[in-house]
């Protein structure tokens, strides 16, 4: 089977898009974040009388924020660019046609059948029970 992919839904591709930048973000920002933390201990630790006794505090918190905005920065620049992305798409799909894709169907693996259980016969009567043997003495 032959399909044209006319169009696509912008708004979870956005979404989508959006948390996959965020979380590739946070980690970059984070490495750029502990470089910085780690650049003022350093500056700190080698600059001796001259260097401010915050700068250490300062870079860490620096470090911090950093990896929080280049989050949000790579979050929102990446959502904005998938929305463009799926708008030229939608557009240039309508002129020129879709992307066309064949999909073949899968069969699934074969479930085991259940085990028949031979029918047992059924007593047409029914037997009372015996009753206890009296006890002598």
């Amino acid at each position: 089977m032959v399909y044209h992919l006319k169009r696509i839904s912008v708004w979870p591709v956005v979404k989508l898009a959006f948390i996959i930048n965020g979380v590739i973000g946070l980690c970059i920002g984070s490495l750029y974040g502990l470089a910085l933390t780690f650049l003022g201990g350093l500056l700190r630790m080698t600059g001796g009388e001259d260097a401010p006794s915050l700068l250490g505090t300062v870079a860490g918190v620096a470090g911090v924020v950093i990896a929080i905005l280049v989050a949000m920065m790579y979050a929102v620049f990446g959502a904005i660019a998938a929305a463009v992305v799926v708008w030229l798409y939608n557009a240039l799909a309508g002129l020129i046609g879709g992307v066309e894709f064949s999909l073949e169907p899968v069969m699934p693996p074969e479930s085991p059948r259940p085990m028949m259980t031979e029918s047992l016969p059924v007593a047409d009567t029914v037997v009372p029970p015996t009753a206890a043997p009296e006890e002598s003495n």
